[in-house]
């Protein structure tokens, strides 16, 4: 949903980091961050999803990486 993914890139976004694994919990209110994963699992996400995250991820890491000049 909206909410989920807005709330999972947010939280990502505060705390710096470009890929983790943002686990939330249903609370009174809506749903709330549990707990964010720098060391993201991909096995059930894979399986459920028509994308191959870590493929997507290597995409993504080729992409921020181009154009940079190596030391």
């Amino acid at each position: 949903t909206e909410e989920i993914s807005s709330l999972s890139v947010e939280s990502c976004r505060l705390l710096g980091v470009e890929f983790a694994g943002v686990d939330l919990l249903f609370g009174s209110e809506g749903f709330v961050v549990n707990e964010i994963n720098g060391n993201a699992g991909f096995r059930t996400l894979s399986a459920v999803g028509d994308n191959y995250i870590p493929a997507r991820l290597f995409e993504y890491v080729r992409w921020k990486c181009a154009g940079k000049e190596k030391t």
